[in-house]
């Protein structure tokens, strides 16, 4: 239910809605400071809550003075970050994963009550709150880590996954990619970005940042999915291969800023690499295409 602003005023740990009348929160409502447009209550599992749309003037952002790093996003490691120097990786809590053998009993639980029973009922609520408590696992992870990114580091790079077409075609891996949130990751990064002042990069989909060598450019082509690890023939160097797709990830990331640099802030620019068909970059307040 939506009401949008006839008498609608805040005090303290209340609220005051048209026809329910003054309402307690479990937070404190002081943090809403502005002229309130609407307000959504709406229930969750078994939970109600109420959120305000508030207007208030947002000054603009300065630019984050930081590191310009590459992130690989995977599977075994959410994500490896790179600043050049030094790798740093990032575990996913997997709460799916985790809960799934609570789920299957929960399911079964369901199942065998008979139905419109109260039983029924307390055996799907139960269900409603395991997969809550899943959702909000997976959300706290990835608010943190999006923010943390978006304020210590000036410019993110990351990559332009397919991931509804990897979630398909990859059936064996579907459920453990929808499970990590990379399209979440990606959504939060582009809207924090823009809030706190630092740039986000999203390079080309078809770059092949885990065949190539980050040192000579070499490409392996023979790279299988199973490889963790493999050596350079060209230059010998030693990959472990998310390391060096943070690595290729951030080099793609560079060209692009140079490149924008240039050339101006509305110039196509060059070529990231033969393989680029398109590279974004979100900076606060726009967004430059570059096509090849």
């Amino acid at each position: 239910m939506k009401v949008y602003q006839l008498c609608i005023h805040v005090y303290g740990k209340c609220i005051k809605l048209p026809r329910i009348g003054i309402i307690r929160t479990k937070e404190k409502t002081t943090k809403f400071k502005g002229r309130i447009l609407s307000a959504t209550v709406s229930r969750k599992v078994d939970r109600w809550f109420c959120s305000l749309c508030v207007e208030i003037e947002r000054s603009e952002s300065k630019s984050i003075i930081g590191d310009i790093v590459g992130i690989d996003l995977g599977l075994n490691s959410f994500a490896v970050i790179s600043d050049g120097k030094e790798h740093e990786h990032k575990e996913a809590p997997k709460p799916f994963k985790k809960y799934l053998a609570k789920l299957r009993r929960l399911n079964r639980k369901q199942t065998r009550r008979r139905l419109q029973s109260s039983n029924r009922k307390k055996a799907t609520l139960a269900l409603a709150r395991c997969y809550y408590m899943i959702k909000n696992i997976r959300k706290d992870f990835l608010n943190k880590l999006t923010t943390e990114l978006a304020k210590t580091k000036s410019v993110i790079c990351i990559e332009d996954l397919n991931i509804k077409g990897m979630s398909g075609k990859k059936r064996h891996l579907g459920r453990s990619i929808n499970d990590v949130g990379w399209g979440e990751f990606r959504r939060q990064l582009e809207y924090k970005t823009k809030w706190y002042g630092s740039q986000l990069i999203v390079i080309p989909a078809f770059e092949p940042t885990s065949k190539m060598c980050h040192v000579c450019g070499e490409i392996n082509n023979n790279l299988k999915l199973s490889d963790r690890t493999w050596i350079c023939l060209n230059c010998g160097m030693v990959h472990d291969r998310d390391e060096n797709a943070s690595d290729n990830v951030r080099n793609c990331g560079l060209k692009i800023l140079s490149t924008e640099s240039s050339s101006g802030s509305n110039a196509c620019g060059e070529n990231v690499s033969p393989l680029s068909k398109k590279a974004v970059l979100i900076e606060s307040g726009s967004k430059h295409i570059y096509n090849e």
